[in-house]
């Protein structure tokens, strides 16, 4: 097949809300569950995409401040003050490690969950989710099962190309660690500053 790339996909956040203007926690559980639905769609799919959107104003009495459209999964409506502090650098632990597989905790589990790098997103729990951003080869199959907070990623080696295949993992995703199991090969995790880690 040929490569396709969706140019835009989102949910509407002001769809279902009565009170424009209000914010709490419980708001946005349906939203998560929509987008989620979103995201399996692409995946089940194979197709690249781009979500729509992030707008830096957004705020839920005038949305993304055009054309009545709510789309941003950022508000400044939702920002916690508190979480104002740079991003920490949270430092992975080794707790187990075998050529095919190797457990993980995050040295700080709060960290994972309240840097200004979150602050102020909506629906964070479908939107940081793990995916393949380089293959080697032919993706089988590529899903994310939100509750379960599973990542399955299968692929067809391509044995011409020589570069690793790289999974990104959001540590929102898995703020009190996660599991790597590999059915060939071996695998390295690298740490990274901005609360993400590269499996490759």
């Amino acid at each position: 097949g040929a490569p396709c790339v969706i140019g835009e996909f989102g949910i509407p956040f002001n769809g279902v809300r009565k009170n424009f203007g209000e914010v709490n926690d419980s708001m946005y559980a349906n939203h998560t569950k929509l987008l989620d639905m979103n995201f399996k769609a692409m995946e089940v799919n194979k197709v690249h995409y781009a979500l729509w959107n992030y707008t830096p104003n957004n705020n839920t009495k005038y949305g993304d401040q055009w054309n009545f459209e709510d789309l941003s999964v950022y508000s400044l409506s939702h920002k916690v003050r508190e979480h104002e502090v740079e991003p920490p650098v949270v430092e992975l632990k080794e707790i187990q490690k075998s050529k095919l597989q190797g457990t993980y905790k995050p040295s700080d589990q709060k960290a994972a969950r309240s840097s200004l790098l979150y602050n102020g997103g909506r629906t964070l729990d479908a939107v940081c989710r793990p995916f393949a951003r380089a293959t080697a080869g032919s993706i089988l199959k590529s899903r994310y099962d939100m509750a379960r907070r599973r990542y399955i990623l299968s692929f067809k080696r391509n044995p011409a190309i020589t570069y690793p295949t790289e999974v990104f993992v959001p540590l929102w995703a898995f703020p009190l660690g996660f599991t790597v199991s590999v059915n060939d090969g071996e695998f390295t995790v690298s740490n990274c500053k901005d609360n993400f880690v590269i499996i490759s």
